[in-house]
């Protein structure tokens, strides 16, 4: 089930949030995703439309899609065990079902991820540095046909 974030959901999406970027990002070093956790939690997750995707059974968050500026990917996570099952697809899906346009950032180093959006009709537009982190990223849109 995709529905509102709630607050009660925070500690999961943030858990989420720290695992997911350290495992898929081994390029960046860990104490730099840490480092940004509280942000995260005060700033980034209150100013974003956020959807969660819960377990029926067992109603666990096992992943989340953050949306900013009304059409921006600011983060699309799944919970590491829960990967590879369809539900960061189902959670696009869901975004791409209310925006007619969405645009993020990922990572070039980020091969997994850039092949997920690709699959998923995102198309690289531009391609820049990341002043924070110093790794290269590309800027991906989709719009709807």
């Amino acid at each position: 089930m995709i529905r509102l974030m709630k607050k009660e959901d925070m500690p999961a999406v943030l858990d989420m949030w720290l695992a997911g970027n350290t495992q898929a990002h081994p390029f960046i070093p860990v104490t730099y995703w840490q480092g940004q956790l509280e942000k995260m939690e005060q700033v980034y997750l209150p100013s974003a439309e956020v959807f969660v995707y819960e377990t029926e059974d067992t109603h666990k968050v096992i992943g989340f899609l953050g949306i900013t500026e009304s059409s921006y990917i600011a983060g699309l996570f799944v919970h590491p065990a829960a990967q590879g099952q369809g539900i960061g697809k189902c959670l696009l899906a869901y975004g791409q079902g209310i925006y007619p346009s969405l645009a993020l950032h990922v990572y070039c180093d980020n091969e997994k991820a850039v092949r997920f959006y690709e699959r998923n009709g995102f198309t690289a537009v531009e391609t820049s540095m990341d002043e924070a982190t110093g790794v290269k990223e590309q800027l991906m849109v989709w719009e709807q046909a």
